[in-house]
């Protein structure tokens, strides 16, 4: 009942995983830490640059935060990918078990 021909063929998830999280947190926490900055040294500018310029600045902050949204609806991507493949194994196993007690019966 060996299955040699998975769809997944690459390193083991859990390893995959667990690098693409680890990179996705410390890009979203160098973005978070990037917003700050530049919010802070907007307050100190802020008296200086005219409403077109301030108008861009608040755009270029609002792309950098739904950036980081991206980034963490990415890593829930990879969260719900992983429980969808533990599924499918558990899925397989028991139409596997399913096929063998119908064998025994007939």
């Amino acid at each position: 009942m060996a299955d040699s021909g998975t769809p997944n063929d690459g390193p083991p998830l859990e390893t995959t995983q667990q690098g693409q999280l680890g990179d996705v947190e410390e890009d979203r926490e160098h973005m978070v830490g990037m917003s700050d900055q530049l919010r802070r040294r907007l307050e100190l500018v802020s008296p200086l640059v005219d409403n077109r310029v301030m108008a861009k600045i608040i755009d270029m902050l609002e792309n950098e935060v739904a950036t980081a949204k991206i980034v963490e609806l990415e890593a829930d991507a990879v969260k719900i990918q992983k429980c969808m493949d533990e599924l499918a194994v558990t899925t397989k196993g028991f139409m596997d078990k399913i096929a063998e007690l119908e064998a025994e019966a007939a």
